[in-house]
Protein backbone atom coordinates (compact mmCIF):
# COMPACT_ATOMS: atom_id res chain seq x y z
CA UNK A 1 0.00 0.00 0.00
CA UNK A 2 1.38 3.46 -0.94
CA UNK A 3 1.53 5.98 1.43
CA UNK A 4 -0.26 8.95 1.40
CA UNK A 5 1.09 12.00 0.43
CA UNK A 6 0.97 15.23 1.94
CA UNK A 7 1.70 18.16 -0.66
CA UNK A 8 2.76 21.44 0.89
CA UNK A 9 4.31 24.60 1.31
CA UNK A 10 6.34 23.77 3.96
CA UNK A 11 6.55 26.81 6.49
CA UNK A 12 2.75 27.10 6.10
CA UNK A 13 0.56 27.53 9.16
CA UNK A 14 -1.91 25.16 7.47
CA UNK A 15 0.69 22.86 6.28
CA UNK A 16 1.55 22.70 9.53
CA UNK A 17 -1.82 22.26 11.35
CA UNK A 18 -2.35 19.33 9.25
CA UNK A 19 1.00 18.10 10.34
CA UNK A 20 0.83 17.71 13.48
CA UNK A 21 -2.46 16.27 13.87
CA UNK A 22 -1.04 13.28 11.47
CA UNK A 23 1.79 12.78 13.66
CA UNK A 24 0.17 12.83 16.57
CA UNK A 25 -2.10 10.53 15.27
CA UNK A 26 0.59 8.27 13.87
CA UNK A 27 -0.54 8.49 10.09
CA UNK A 28 2.21 7.25 8.27
CA UNK A 29 2.70 9.90 4.87
CA UNK A 30 5.20 11.24 2.59
CA UNK A 31 5.36 15.02 2.45
CA UNK A 32 5.93 16.34 -1.20
CA UNK A 33 7.34 20.15 -1.04
CA UNK A 34 6.68 22.75 -3.00
CA UNK A 35 6.77 26.73 -3.44
CA UNK A 36 3.84 28.82 -3.33
CA UNK A 37 2.51 28.98 -7.16
CA UNK A 38 4.51 26.14 -8.24
CA UNK A 39 2.13 24.02 -5.90
CA UNK A 40 -0.89 24.14 -8.24
CA UNK A 41 0.98 22.05 -10.42
CA UNK A 42 0.76 19.27 -7.93
CA UNK A 43 -2.34 20.03 -6.02
CA UNK A 44 -4.71 20.55 -9.53
CA UNK A 45 -4.08 17.08 -11.10
CA UNK A 46 -5.04 15.75 -7.59
CA UNK A 47 -7.97 17.32 -7.77
CA UNK A 48 -7.51 20.68 -5.21
CA UNK A 49 -6.10 24.28 -5.53
CA UNK A 50 -4.29 24.82 -2.44
CA UNK A 51 -2.28 22.90 0.63
CA UNK A 52 -2.30 20.96 2.83
CA UNK A 53 -4.08 18.32 0.34
CA UNK A 54 -3.37 14.98 1.34
CA UNK A 55 -3.59 12.69 -1.26
CA UNK A 56 -4.20 8.75 -1.65
CA UNK A 57 -2.37 7.40 -4.68
CA UNK A 58 -4.21 3.97 -3.85
CA UNK A 59 -7.66 5.39 -4.11
CA UNK A 60 -6.80 7.80 -6.00
CA UNK A 61 -9.04 10.22 -3.60
CA UNK A 62 -7.73 13.72 -1.55
CA UNK A 63 -8.81 15.39 0.99
CA UNK A 64 -8.24 19.15 0.05
CA UNK A 65 -8.72 21.07 3.14
CA UNK A 66 -6.85 20.85 6.48
CA UNK A 67 -9.99 20.28 8.48
CA UNK A 68 -11.23 17.39 6.37
CA UNK A 69 -7.61 16.13 6.72
CA UNK A 70 -7.89 16.62 10.62
CA UNK A 71 -11.09 14.79 10.14
CA UNK A 72 -9.70 11.66 9.21
CA UNK A 73 -6.62 12.24 11.82
CA UNK A 74 -9.61 11.79 14.05
CA UNK A 75 -10.88 8.66 12.94
CA UNK A 76 -7.15 7.80 13.95
CA UNK A 77 -6.78 9.82 17.23
CA UNK A 78 -10.27 10.43 18.63
CA UNK A 79 -8.86 12.76 21.22
CA UNK A 80 -8.54 15.10 18.43
CA UNK A 81 -12.06 16.50 18.94
CA UNK A 82 -12.99 15.45 22.56
CA UNK A 83 -16.18 17.92 22.26
CA UNK A 84 -17.96 19.97 19.57
CA UNK A 85 -16.19 22.98 20.89
CA UNK A 86 -12.82 21.83 19.96
CA UNK A 87 -14.36 21.29 16.22
CA UNK A 88 -16.04 25.13 16.65
CA UNK A 89 -12.69 26.91 17.85
CA UNK A 90 -10.67 24.43 14.89
CA UNK A 91 -13.11 26.17 11.97
CA UNK A 92 -12.78 30.07 14.23
CA UNK A 93 -9.00 29.79 14.25
CA UNK A 94 -8.60 28.56 10.48
CA UNK A 95 -10.75 31.41 9.47
CA UNK A 96 -9.43 34.69 11.40
CA UNK A 97 -5.89 33.86 13.15
CA UNK A 98 -4.95 31.48 10.41
CA UNK A 99 -6.07 34.40 7.89
CA UNK A 100 -4.26 37.43 10.23
CA UNK A 101 -1.25 35.28 11.24
CA UNK A 102 -0.21 34.62 7.25
CA UNK A 103 -0.86 37.87 5.89
CA UNK A 104 1.44 39.98 8.38
CA UNK A 105 3.93 37.30 8.36
CA UNK A 106 4.40 37.41 4.77
CA UNK A 107 5.02 40.90 4.95
CA UNK A 108 7.04 40.40 8.24
CA UNK A 109 9.08 37.78 5.95
CA UNK A 110 9.54 39.98 2.76
CA UNK A 111 10.97 42.56 5.23
CA UNK A 112 14.40 40.36 4.43
CA UNK A 113 14.13 39.04 0.74
CA UNK A 114 16.64 36.54 1.48
CA UNK A 115 15.86 34.57 4.19
CA UNK A 116 12.43 34.51 2.50
CA UNK A 117 14.05 33.15 -0.44
CA UNK A 118 15.54 30.71 1.55
CA UNK A 119 12.43 29.61 3.18
CA UNK A 120 10.58 29.00 0.61
CA UNK A 121 12.99 27.89 -1.45
CA UNK A 122 15.14 25.59 0.90
CA UNK A 123 13.03 22.93 1.91
CA UNK A 124 11.65 22.10 -2.25
CA UNK A 125 12.38 18.23 -3.27
CA UNK A 126 12.64 19.03 -6.83
CA UNK A 127 15.66 20.42 -7.95
CA UNK A 128 14.59 22.32 -10.90
CA UNK A 129 11.38 23.80 -8.95
CA UNK A 130 13.83 24.56 -6.32
CA UNK A 131 16.14 26.67 -8.85
CA UNK A 132 13.37 28.37 -10.33
CA UNK A 133 11.49 29.69 -7.55
CA UNK A 134 15.06 31.57 -6.81
CA UNK A 135 15.64 32.77 -10.36
CA UNK A 136 11.40 34.16 -10.41
CA UNK A 137 11.33 34.83 -6.66
CA UNK A 138 10.98 38.68 -6.87
CA UNK A 139 8.30 38.08 -9.67
CA UNK A 140 6.52 35.89 -6.57
CA UNK A 141 6.99 38.14 -4.25
CA UNK A 142 4.95 40.78 -6.21
CA UNK A 143 2.84 38.11 -6.90
CA UNK A 144 1.99 37.17 -3.24
CA UNK A 145 1.67 40.18 -1.91
CA UNK A 146 -1.13 41.36 -4.16
CA UNK A 147 -2.78 38.06 -3.67
CA UNK A 148 -2.42 37.94 -0.02
CA UNK A 149 -2.65 41.70 0.30
CA UNK A 150 0.61 42.18 2.58
CA UNK A 151 0.95 45.87 2.24
CA UNK A 152 2.18 47.43 6.16
CA UNK A 153 -1.09 49.05 6.52
CA UNK A 154 -3.25 45.54 6.23
CA UNK A 155 -0.04 43.75 7.98
CA UNK A 156 -0.59 45.91 11.08
CA UNK A 157 -4.36 45.35 11.23
CA UNK A 158 -3.72 41.95 11.43
CA UNK A 159 -1.54 42.18 13.89
CA UNK A 160 -4.34 43.99 15.62
CA UNK A 161 -6.48 41.07 15.11
CA UNK A 162 -4.22 38.87 15.91
CA UNK A 163 -3.71 40.52 19.47
CA UNK A 164 -7.29 40.69 20.13
CA UNK A 165 -7.74 36.81 19.57
CA UNK A 166 -4.62 36.00 21.67
CA UNK A 167 -6.73 38.09 24.40
CA UNK A 168 -9.91 35.81 23.93
CA UNK A 169 -7.56 32.64 24.05
CA UNK A 170 -5.97 34.32 27.19
CA UNK A 171 -9.33 33.90 28.80
CA UNK A 172 -10.19 30.62 27.75
CA UNK A 173 -7.06 29.35 29.35
CA UNK A 174 -6.91 30.40 32.68
CA UNK A 175 -4.70 31.74 35.40
CA UNK A 176 -0.79 31.32 35.55
CA UNK A 177 2.37 32.11 32.96
CA UNK A 178 0.34 29.75 30.67
CA UNK A 179 -2.65 29.30 31.84
CA UNK A 180 -4.42 26.69 33.05
CA UNK A 181 -6.47 24.40 30.87
CA UNK A 182 -6.67 23.85 27.14
CA UNK A 183 -8.58 26.09 24.83
CA UNK A 184 -11.34 23.79 24.45
CA UNK A 185 -11.09 21.81 28.00
CA UNK A 186 -9.26 19.80 30.01
CA UNK A 187 -7.35 17.87 27.15
CA UNK A 188 -5.14 19.02 24.18
CA UNK A 189 -7.22 18.90 21.12
CA UNK A 190 -7.22 20.18 17.44
CA UNK A 191 -8.12 23.87 18.71
CA UNK A 192 -5.21 23.85 20.35
CA UNK A 193 -3.32 22.21 17.36
CA UNK A 194 -5.11 24.99 14.88
CA UNK A 195 -4.11 27.65 17.41
CA UNK A 196 -0.06 26.59 18.29
CA UNK A 197 0.12 26.09 14.48
CA UNK A 198 -0.99 29.57 12.73
CA UNK A 199 0.39 31.50 16.03
CA UNK A 200 3.76 29.99 15.14
CA UNK A 201 4.20 32.42 12.53
CA UNK A 202 4.56 34.86 15.21
CA UNK A 203 6.58 32.92 17.85
CA UNK A 204 8.95 30.88 15.97
CA UNK A 205 8.60 27.95 18.08
CA UNK A 206 12.89 26.42 17.89
CA UNK A 207 10.73 22.88 17.28
CA UNK A 208 9.04 24.04 14.03
CA UNK A 209 10.68 21.73 11.69
CA UNK A 210 10.59 24.51 8.56
CA UNK A 211 10.52 28.12 10.39
CA UNK A 212 13.93 30.24 10.56
CA UNK A 213 14.36 32.78 13.61
CA UNK A 214 13.72 35.60 11.03
CA UNK A 215 12.79 38.19 13.74
CA UNK A 216 16.64 38.44 14.75
CA UNK A 217 17.15 39.31 11.25
CA UNK A 218 14.58 41.57 10.99
CA UNK A 219 16.20 44.73 11.89
CA UNK A 220 14.30 48.10 12.56
CA UNK A 221 11.21 45.86 11.72
CA UNK A 222 8.05 48.22 11.81
CA UNK A 223 5.93 45.42 13.34
CA UNK A 224 8.73 43.96 15.52
CA UNK A 225 8.10 45.61 18.80
CA UNK A 226 4.33 44.20 18.54
CA UNK A 227 5.45 40.68 17.43
CA UNK A 228 7.66 40.42 20.54
CA UNK A 229 5.06 41.42 23.31
CA UNK A 230 2.75 38.86 21.36
CA UNK A 231 5.57 36.22 22.08
CA UNK A 232 5.89 37.63 25.84
CA UNK A 233 2.41 37.14 26.29
CA UNK A 234 0.48 34.30 27.90
CA UNK A 235 -1.01 32.91 24.49
CA UNK A 236 2.80 33.01 23.21
CA UNK A 237 3.90 31.02 25.90
CA UNK A 238 1.61 28.51 25.49
CA UNK A 239 2.28 28.22 22.14
CA UNK A 240 5.82 27.34 22.73
CA UNK A 241 4.52 25.08 26.12
CA UNK A 242 2.88 23.03 23.25
CA UNK A 243 5.47 22.91 21.22
CA UNK A 244 7.59 21.69 23.60
CA UNK A 245 5.86 19.13 25.55
CA UNK A 246 2.74 18.22 22.69
CA UNK A 247 4.03 18.64 19.24
CA UNK A 248 5.73 15.16 18.21
CA UNK A 249 9.46 15.44 17.96
CA UNK A 250 10.59 15.32 14.76
CA UNK A 251 13.66 13.00 15.18
CA UNK A 252 12.06 10.31 16.35
CA UNK A 253 9.41 10.63 13.35
CA UNK A 254 12.21 10.59 11.10
CA UNK A 255 13.75 7.70 12.57
CA UNK A 256 10.11 5.83 12.73
CA UNK A 257 9.02 6.29 9.26
CA UNK A 258 5.97 7.79 10.12
CA UNK A 259 6.75 11.08 7.92
CA UNK A 260 9.36 11.14 5.06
Amino acid sequence: MALPVLVSIAPSNYVEKARWAMQSAGVAFKEERHAPIFHRFATKPKGGQTVPLLHFPDSKQSLTDSSDILDFCASKNPALYPSEEAKKLERYYDSTLGVHARRAAYFFLFFNLWDAMKLMSNPIDNFIERWLTRLLFPLMKMILVKFIGASEPAAAESVGQVEKLCREAEERLGDGPIGSRFLAGDSFSAADITFCAHMSLFTLPPEHAYLCPLLHNAGNHPLRARIERIQQSKAGQFVYWCYKHKRPNMKQIANSGIAT
